[in-house]
């Protein structure tokens, strides 16, 4: 595939993210003078062997620290599963608000008859 400037610019915003000065951070990321990433992308510079290289070598350590994150984000997410398990559940459950309802509904029906009673 021929590395247009769309398809660069698209690698670079995957590499470094998408906010202002991505092409700044890629340039530096992938060891490439700012200038020259700039020219690459007017097309006023070729893409050479060497930038091509440059731009591999920063797509793979991406990829690897992505797969790293990743992981540890999997780690934390059973960490957490583990403990929403083996915790009994915290708050307000079915069987309290049922109780409290009825109690509710108990007390309610008290007041109509004293009403009704003393009218």
């Amino acid at each position: 595939m021929a590395m247009t400037a769309a398809y660069i610019e698209e690698i670079a915003r995957a590499v470094v993210g998408d906010h202002t000065g991505w092409q700044a951070r890629f340039a530096d990321t992938a060891g490439i003078s700012r200038a020259h990433l700039s020219n690459v992308l007017k097309g006023t510079r070729p893409v050479t062997d060497d930038f091509k290289k440059r731009v591999l070598a920063a797509c793979v350590e991406q990829s690897g620290e992505l797969a790293e994150r990743a992981e540890r984000l999997d780690g934390y997410a059973n960490e957490i599963r583990l403990s929403m398990m083996s915790t009994p559940p915290a708050g307000y459950t079915r069987e309290q608000y049922e109780a409290d309802a009825d109690e509710a509904e108990a007390m309610i029906g008290d007041m109509t008859k004293t009403e009704e009673g003393g009218a």
